[in-house]
């Protein structure tokens, strides 16, 4: 069944099911949950922690600012939201993607080996036709 019905005037109306009542109506967008504040508001409350119980002095120059230890200081709530154990499971699911797409999958091997072979033709095309 459409979503989307077009009137006499060519306007684009949402269709509503001939059943739907007041407590019988179907939404198209997804209902908001109450998880995804949740999360959010636990990843501001453990931020703060960190910044409270790490504190860094005020930068004073520009060179103090991209400092690589305040740089790292400021990353370093991170730590605090994810495991050592999940970083390396998504960190090792991510770098597996890649060869395991190109190894296993057909048509991905035979387009890379064949954009791989004119890559390293090309110049030998331009050095030949002189």
């Amino acid at each position: 069944m459409a979503l989307l019905r077009f009137d006499h005037h060519g306007r684009c109306e949402p269709r509503v099911p001939r059943n739907a009542g007041p407590g019988n109506v179907r939404s198209v967008s997804p209902p908001l949950t109450t998880r995804q504040v949740t999360d959010e508001r636990s990843v501001l409350e453990k931020k703060l922690k960190y910044q409270i119980s790490h504190p860094i002095s005020d930068a004073r120059s520009l060179r103090e600012k991209i400092s690589p230890s305040r740089i790292l200081h400021n990353l370093g709530w991170m730590s605090a939201m994810v495991s050592t154990a999940e970083a390396k499971q998504v960190f090792g699911r991510a770098f597996s993607r890649p060869p395991r797409l190109l190894f296993t999958n057909p048509v991905c091997f035979l387009f890379s080996a064949y954009y791989s072979y004119i890559y390293g033709m090309y110049p030998w095309a331009w050095l030949g036709a002189n």
